[in-house]
């Protein structure tokens, strides 16, 4: 008997394990040019968020108070959609091939589980305004103002903005034909058809399966799609609008992409007291290698015990290999760019190599204590600004140092340098160990005449087995930067982000499996109930108080409408009115003549 209880255990785990590494079947009818594939579960999303917590929230009373009762079914019964909710949503966007479109096509896709009930939740949700058209085992419905349109057969469907661009580029025609309203009507209904043909084509294209399509043989993205998480995106790595790609600024982040990966996975996950969300940038040939041969680095927390005592705003601690940041730069195209950049730029990038050991931190402190001679920290309201660098040849850095003032002055002199760099005047001190930089000069000398005795902070210790680590207090900045005396709308809703959210930590930088691995945690208050639920309550509180505040601001107008006109109608009243003109014929009194003189 224990025997066979075991072996069932053991199927049953078999079977759960089986029916989880099954890919999502919407994968196979994935368009080849895909840029970015977002997994997700509306109903696992909606479980984190108790029924109680959503039935007393404003947005479900606004609901309820519509007439719509299929509304009202589908919260007490998800499966009267028709839609099958084991398998999750994808959300697509494509790359755009064109170069005069702006904007990228947005699909959802999702299994149907009962065709049946789909089509009759679609009729009831429409409420007859738009057109249902037939094209075999194809359904696809019409919105009747040519925006997003409605497709599905038997086994998926698809919402797609597909035709959304066209919309933008032949409107203005439209618009601007002259020849009258006859041909303007006229002009409309054929581009309304040509939307519609477009929008029926892409649906009839996303219906149909392609089982051998560019993502269903990609491993990392189904790797991906096999794992657990809330929410699950793909990122090709490539804009999904050529227009970025003409940018400057942009295209620059794109040559990068050899250095630091195309194919990128993020897996948000909604907990106890905090988002968590788990990135991987996947490297490829050289890039990897060079990873592979050098050893993992852990921060060194030395620096952070020459740090004044205080509340930690900021506090980012990074280790790397230099020989590896050498050989990564000589092999990617950021060494291209850096000799592109000696040509717009008078500084000269490859001389920072060698001057600095493997570690770095960057702090921004509240002191507790402030110098009475440091009048810059005291006007700042204690707030200290330190980045700090051990040297690792002093003969170089006294020539990185020679050329970064030349260069500071250079920019200083030239018009636009003078704008972007007013107000700020960085304090350098360094020996022959350490260089610093702060904002105040008594800052950057106390620190590096600290004789590092201090303490390391103790949520620090918890990351020191990553290269690198950055932690945000986001409560102390939200109180300085938003303030607590703000009124009205904006005050409320500044109130409640003060008292949700506590810090921010990512950490990571670690190459393991083919990629960058980095974790970004988002840390409340409130470390007993689920991140997404505390977050419906926020967005519920802030809408509660605007719609108050608004209705409040409503009464006080009309009363001072009243009030005004009230007034006015009373000073009339108080005004006697003018006497009536004198009838002619009775009493009327004509002024003597004048006498002249002959």
């Amino acid at each position: 008997m224990k025997q066979k209880l075991i072996v069932s255990f053991a199927a049953l785990l078999l079977q759960q394990a089986i029916s989880f590494s099954q890919t999502n079947p919407l994968v196979k009818y994935l368009p080849d040019n895909a840029s970015m594939v977002m997994s997700f579960n509306p109903i696992r999303l909606a479980e984190k968020v108790p029924g109680e917590t959503f039935r007393q929230s404003m947005m479900y009373r606004e609901m309820m108070q519509k007439d719509n009762d299929w509304l009202k079914t589908f919260f007490s019964d998800p499966s009267a959609s028709g839609i099958d909710f084991l398998n999750d949503l994808l959300l697509v966007t494509v790359k755009d091939t064109s170069d005069k479109y702006s904007g990228s096509p947005v699909n959802i896709l999702g299994v149907i589980k009962n065709e049946g009930l789909f089509e009759l939740a679609i009729k009831k949700l429409s409420k007859g305004k738009d057109s249902l058209h037939i094209y075999g085992t194809d359904k696809i419905f019409f919105s009747e103002n040519g925006g997003a349109t409605l497709g599905w057969n038997s086994r998926i469907f698809v919402i797609s903005t597909g035709a959304g661009r066209q919309i933008r580029e032949e409107m203005s025609g439209v618009f601007s034909d002259t020849a009258g309203v006859k041909d303007y009507d006229k002009s409309m209904k054929k581009l309304m058809d040509k939307i519609q043909r477009a929008q029926r084509d892409l649906c009839f294209y996303l219906l149909t399966p392609r089982p051998d399509n560019t993502l269903s043989g990609n491993t990392q993205f189904t790797g991906l799609m096999n794992s657990s998480g809330d929410i699950k995106i793909w990122n090709s790595g490539t804009s999904p609008n050529p227009v970025f790609s003409k940018i400057p600024q942009l295209a620059l982040f794109g040559k990068l992409q050899s250095l630091t990966g195309k194919n990128k996975t993020s897996v948000i996950n909604f907990e106890n007291g905090k988002i968590a969300i788990q990135s991987r940038s996947y490297l490829e040939g050289a890039m990897a290698e060079i990873y592979k041969r050098y050893p993992r680095q852990v921060i060194n927390t030395d620096l952070t015990r020459r740090l004044p005592k205080g509340k930690v705003l900021l506090l980012m601690n990074t280790s790397y290999n230099t020989e590896m940041g050498k050989e990564l730069m000589d092999k990617s195209e950021l060494g291209e760019l850096i000799a592109e950049a000696k040509g717009k730029i008078p500084f000269d990038f490859s001389s920072i190599q060698g001057v600095f050991k493997n570690n770095m931190m960057l702090a921004v402190i509240k002191s507790d204590e402030v110098a009475a001679s440091d009048s810059i920290t005291d006007k700042m309201g204690g707030l200290q600004v330190f980045l700090a660098m051990p040297i690792a040849d002093k003969t170089k850095f006294e020539a990185l140092r020679s050329t970064a003032k030349h260069t500071l002055d250079s920019l200083k002199n030239a018009e636009s340098g003078a704008k972007m760099l007013k107000g700020f005047n960085p304090f350098v001190k360094y020996n022959d160990d350490l260089f610093v930089l702060s904002l105040s000069a008594e800052a950057a000398s106390a620190f590096i005449n600290n004789p590092a005795s201090g303490t390391v902070p103790e949520w620090l210790q918890a990351y020191d087995r990553h290269p690198m680590v950055m932690h945000l207090n986001l409560k102390e900045l939200f109180a300085m930067l938003m303030g607590k005396k703000s009124k009205g709308i904006a005050g409320a809703a500044e109130k409640i982000v003060l008292d949700m959210f506590d810090q921010l930590v990512v950490y990571g930088g670690d190459f393991e499996n083919e990629s960058l691995n980095t974790t970004m945690e988002f840390k409340f208050t409130n470390q007993n109930d689920n991140a997404l639920k505390q977050l419906f309550e926020l967005i519920n509180t802030i809408g509660e108080k605007n719609k108050n505040v608004i209705a409040e601001e409503n009464r006080n107008t009309t009363t001072d409408t009243i009030t005004i006109e009230s007034i006015k109608q009373e000073k009339e009243d108080r005004v006697p009115p003018p006497p009536p003109p004198p009838k002619p014929g009775k009493n009327i009194k004509t002024p003597p003549k004048k006498k002249t003189k002959n």
